[in-house]
């Protein structure tokens, strides 16, 4: 009976502690600006997050501000760690507010990236950055609202995004219509296609892109899309 009463009493207690913790921090005034951006292709026109894949190079860098304005921290001791391993600290310098690295993680982890300051102004502070790692992917642009209404001779369009590569020629497209080879590409995302005459309309046809990096073959993505002939 003693003994739950002890756990109890320190559970509460520390509870009580990273209360406290929170509420002087808040109370503080301080706050953390962080920003991340990862370096790889996506379509001109895309204006979301750019998402990591394996092998990709990251930027993070950060601010500590005090009520709205930036804190000076440049004779300040900054750690950086990246899940939990110590990647950078005072021996690289003081102030360090900006870190680059390649992502060694596989698509569906996260990174934890953590900034840490052991002691500013007799405080101490951390920050906790996840960083989502993904897979390249692809996606096909149809020439229609709706893909229940492509004609026999159209246009499409494979969307590269996430792949670590710095320009369209560094990938490759290959086609296939129905299992069959509708065209090998390089550095062209654009499928002229066209359907054998002898195809009936209403046919169903199914569409496949596969994107390649060219630079690294182990860099891949594949989509699927089915439709009928008008």
């Amino acid at each position: 009976m003693i003994n739950r009463i002890l756990k109890i009493f320190f559970i509460l207690y520390a509870l009580f502690l990273f209360s406290s913790f929170n509420i002087a921090y808040a109370q503080s005034g301080y706050e953390f600006l962080t920003t991340w951006k990862a370096d790889g292709f996506v379509p001109a026109w895309y204006e979301g997050k750019i998402l990591p894949s394996r092998g990709s190079r990251v930027s993070v860098s950060f601010e500590l501000l005090k009520n709205g304005k930036i804190s000076d921290l440049s004779n300040v001791v900054v750690r950086w760690y990246v899940n939990d391993n110590l990647v950078k600290n005072e021996n690289d310098g003081l102030g360090i507010k900006k870190y680059f690295f390649t992502v060694t993680d596989y698509p569906g982890n996260n990174i934890e990236l953590r900034i840490a300051l052991p002691d500013y102004k007799g405080q101490s502070f951390n920050k906790i950055i996840q960083i989502p790692v993904v897979n390249p992917e692809v996606n096909i642009e149809s020439p229609a609202l709706s893909l229940n209404n492509v004609s026999k001779t159209a246009i499409f369009k494979a969307n590269p995004f996430f792949f670590n590569v710095k320009t369209l020629n560094n990938l490759s497209f290959q086609w296939t219509a129905n299992g069959q080879t509708a065209g090998i590409y390089k550095g062209l995302n654009l499928l002229n296609f066209n359907v054998d005459p002898k195809v009936g309309l209403n046919s169903e046809i199914n569409l496949k892109v596969t994107a390649k990096n060219l630079l690294n073959e182990m860099e891949f993505a594949n989509k699927e899309v089915q439709f009928k002939l008008k």
